[in-house]
């Protein structure tokens, strides 16, 4: 019914790690030239049995030798695994491999805008893979989230530029850019301990403010954590700005202040307040959000951070949040309530 030359083309167009977890596998170890998972087809528990490699496209699954259940001669190409898999038959195989490809069936002639696009998505299905292969934590060598983070970056779009801030900003907190595994493109922002540790990657979606807006690569213990702290540590200041939240973080920072740090929500908890006196402060400027969340919020933290050092607040108005002044006004504002001290 369809050429060989058609099927040879769904077979090329497949991206081998993200066609298998559009399958459904659980890719748990890869090496330069294959893929190891549980297998899928006879629900093998074995987490390393099934083996597909990734410059023949072929797969095989040492377990119960399943490749070999619909055949006396087995078909190990990826559509027959996609008909072991999902059960269905050569032709209803194709057409699920090009629901995945984007790639017609017709044998019609292609013109530029539909090349073009089939060459996107390709770029996008490849891009999704190395993102997910970054994103796997288990024995995960110390060194990779530095190596993602080089590879986002490598990757910036202009996002964060359209709210105003600098080249150089984005460069100094190592912003980037990728797209997640649902093909959405996301702004990454590198999250790190007071030790200057990945201890995440956050992602923040650009296409809309559709939920979730952020997106971690994996989790991390917030409550101990304070966005850009590391930084702070290593301006000389014995008195830390906190923040909410990322944005609030850089526009400081362009103010002329490295000594700010993010609790990365609405208040400062028990745990972050605790990391802020061991690493040495004795001085807290708190300013969140001038909204119901951040008045709340400044209402539980000031008497929490204020038995641990000296703390000042500085209540904002009108919903506003340290990104939307001007440098200049915020850095006035900042001088005034840094003299009380």
């Amino acid at each position: 019914m369809y050429s060989a030359d058609k099927i040879n083309q769904l077979k090329d167009a497949i991206d081998p790690e993200s066609f298998l977890q559009y399958l459904g596998f659980k890719i748990t170890r890869t090496s330069s030239n294959e893929l190891r998972a549980p297998c899928l087809i006879h629900g093998g528990d074995n987490p390393t049995a099934f083996c597909f490699k990734t410059d023949t496209k072929r797969w095989r699954c040492f377990t119960h030798r399943c490749e070999q259940m619909n055949s006396d001669k087995p078909q190990t190409d990826v559509v027959s695994l996609v008909m072991c898999t999902k059960q269905i038959s050569f032709r209803d195989a194709l057409m699920t491999l090009s629901d995945y490809t984007g790639i017609s069936l017709e044998e019609d002639k292609k013109d530029d805008e539909t090349i073009s696009r089939l060459r996107s998505e390709k770029d996008i299905r490849a891009y999704v893979s190395m993102s997910n292969r970054l994103s796997r934590r288990e024995d995960e060598l110390p060194e990779l989230p530095e190596k993602r983070i080089k590879e986002y970056c490598s990757r910036r779009t202009d996002y964060f530029l359209k709210f105003g801030f600098l080249p150089s900003t984005l460069e100094y907190f190592q912003i980037g850019s990728k797209i997640d595994s649902e093909g959405v493109e996301r702004a990454t922002v590198p999250i790190r301990d007071h030790l200057g540790n990945v201890v995440s990657i956050s992602g923040r979606r650009t296409d809309s403010d559709e939920e979730p807006r952020y997106k971690l690569d994996w989790k991390f213990p917030k409550s101990k954590i304070l966005y850009n702290l590391n930084n702070a540590l290593i301006s000389g200041s014995d008195t830390i700005i906190i923040v909410e939240g990322f944005k609030a973080c850089w526009a400081v920072y362009e103010a002329g202040f490295n000594n700010v740090a993010a609790c990365m929500g609405s208040l400062v908890v028990p745990e972050q307040a605790l990391v802020l006196a061991s690493t040495g402060f004795t001085k807290c400027l708190l300013m969140l959000d001038g909204d119901g969340s951040g008045y709340n919020g400044m209402e539980k933290s000031i008497p929490l951070v204020s038995r641990l050092m000296r703390t000042v607040p500085v209540y904002l108005e009108n919903k506003l949040s340290p990104d939307d002044f001007t440098r200049q006004d915020l850095k006035d504002l900042l001088d005034i309530y840094l003299a009380i001290f």
